[in-house]
Order: structure tokens, then sequence, then C-alpha cells
């Protein structure tokens, strides 16, 4: 990719004179924009590398702008990620736009992705930092997109910031977000339902007296299990007091758990007891609820870690507004205040 100067008037000739060139063996597909925010070399070769994939599936006009450092005018690059179709003979091709901007220009890069969007099609704004640290980018940004995604496992401090995540979702209702560390969460939530598919060990729900959530110390681990800790209260009908009362959220200790999420969750009820556990070596979850005058059924299920670009598939995939995790996020606010 080679940069030129931004003229979007030109942008968009040398698009057409693309497509046309390419003739009858090649096809434009776009069901989308994705404006995606950047703010270094690396991550911006990183999001080019994802788009080339999820682009196979969610077909999309791609704006990847990157802020980097220093003062520097706009420029702007051309790409285009094409794949085969049609038994070989076509391809079909979705277009890259870079543009790059530093010092005061940045200020233009918003201005600048309006003006390229493809128009009467709905826009994903995938901002790869922390939003909320940019918060006249994020403005001037946000009004042109009706689903945000980011992932809270990459903000520094994330676990301060809840409280202000909650607050401005809450004050944007008609936008749709969507926290790549919620989606993390996916097997965790599908094993602790599970473990009370069984009548009688549903009972055990309503005297639930205490919750140990464990976690290690990957990337967002914390934030994880606060995620998962508020997702539990909620679906136990718990308030933010109560929850705060009987949630305790705990870091393992050991050299094996620098890069591990949420290692285990207890949930006690007397002398009854339902305990998940991951097994990061052998790739296995592990799950099974224990009743007076019941039998223990332990549940296995095998897990895969998932990549950035399995998690992003899985944003695109789900349309539906995320109503369980902004519920949580609520309580995870609320149980990182009492650890601070």
């Amino acid at each position: 990719m080679i940069a030129v100067p931004v003229d979007i008037a030109q942008i968009e000739r040398q698009l057409r004179a693309h497509w046309e060139q390419g003739g009858e063996s090649v096809s434009r597909a776009c069901l989308f924009n994705l404006v995606v925010w950047c703010e270094s070399d690396a991550d911006r070769e990183r999001a080019t590398v994802m788009i080339g994939e999820l682009t196979a599936r969610h077909p999309c006009r791609a704006i990847v702008l990157l802020a980097g450092p220093g003062q520097a005018p706009l420029s702007a690059s051309l790409d285009a990620h094409c794949r085969l179709a049609g038994g070989g003979r076509k391809q079909v091709c979705c277009e890259q736009i870079t543009v790059r901007a530093g010092g005061r220009s940045v200020a233009q890069l918003a201005p600048t992705a309006l003006a390229l969007l493809e128009g009467d099609l709905p826009t994903v704004l995938w901002w790869r930092g922390d939003f909320l640290e940019q918060p006249s980018h994020f403005e001037r940004l946000r009004g042109i997109a009706g689903r945000i995604v980011f992932d809270t496992s990459a903000w520094p401090g994330a676990e301060r910031q809840l409280k202000r995540l909650r607050d401005t979702i809450v004050k944007l209702p008609t936008r749709t977000f969507g926290d790549l560390n919620w989606t993390r969460l996916t097997l965790w939530r599908k094993l602790t339902a599970d473990c009370f598919d069984e009548v009688h060990f549903r009972s055990m729900l309503r005297h639930i007296q205490c919750v140990l959530v464990r976690h290690g110390g990957g990337p967002g681990a914390r934030v994880r299990a606060l995620l998962y800790a508020g997702w539990l209260a909620t679906r136990l009908g718990w308030t933010a007091e109560c929850a705060r009362e009987c949630i305790r959220v705990e870091e393992c200790e050991g050299e094996d758990v620098a890069e591990i999420g949420i290692e285990s969750v207890e949930l006690l009820s007397g002398d009854a007891s339902a305990v998940i556990r991951k097994d990061f070596h052998g790739h296995t979850a592990h799950a099974v609820v224990m009743m007076p005058h019941l039998c223990g059924v332990p549940r296995r299920q095998a897990f895969v870690p998932l990549t950035e670009m399995a998690l992003m598939a899985q944003e695109f995939d789900h349309v539906a507004p995320h109503k369980g995790y902004e519920h949580a996020l609520a309580l995870a606010a609320s149980l990182a205040q009492k650890s601070l």
C-alpha cells in the first residue's frame, strides 16, 4: 500500500477505475461500512490482516483511521481484499481505505471518514483502544455508527473505567455496543446455565449465599471476572448491595496464571455447591453440582482459546443489542468500586 495525498474525489475515482479494470472477472461486495480507529502502525497492520479475513464472511467497505504520533498531514492509501468465488473463475473483492494523520490533522479524520462512507448502508465503528480517553474524536465518530465494537481487555486501568463506560452507554440508547471481553465469557455463561438444567439442581439457585470468582493475570482477566459476577448477580435477581456482600472476586497466585482469564467459579448454598473450572493445559472446562442426597452430575466441555479474529466474527454474527452485557456492566462497575 502506497500512501498518497488525500483527495476524496480522487480516492473515489481510483476505486472506480480499479473495479472497472478488473472487468467481469472481479465483483465488488459491500453490505456495510466498517470504520476502524487505530493509534499505531502495528495496530493498523493487525487490523488490516483481520479485515482481510472478516470480509470473506462479512463484505464491507473498510475505512481505517490511523491517529499517529507527531505532526503529519492527511494521507491515504487504497487496498482490496479479494477471494475466489464461482468455482474459482471470479474474484469477489472488498475495498479498504486507510487514512493517516498526526497532530492537529487528527481532527480531520472523522469528517474524512464521513465523506468516504458508502451511502445508505449501516456503519460499524471498531475502536481499537479506549474511546473514553479520546472523547472529542469518539463524539465525532459515534454519530455515524449504529454499532460500536471495542475490547476492554486492551484498556489500561479498565477496572476503574467501568462506571464511565456504563454511563456512556446509557447516554447513547440508540447505539449498540459490543465488548469483545464480554464475548469471551460465552462459554462461562453457558456452563453456568447448563449446571441448572436439571430441575433438582435448579432449586439451589434460590439459596445461594456466596459466590467466589477466581481469575488469573491475563489481559482483561479482572474485568472479565467482574462482568461474569455482574451477569450472575443479574440472573439471580440480586441488587448491587447484595452482590457486593455475597460475591468475592479474587486473583489467583502462581507463575502459571499470568495468561489466564477466569480460572474457576464457586457457588455455595449451605451444604450444596456448584463448581466450574477450566483446565487451560487440557483445553477442557469442568462443571459439577453437589447437593445433599443427590449425585453430582459432572459436565465436561472442550474449549478453544478464542483469537481476536474469532471474537470479531462472533460479534458480527450477533446482530441484537447486548442487553445482558449492559445489565452486567452496571453491577460489575459497582463491584469494581468496592475493590478500589
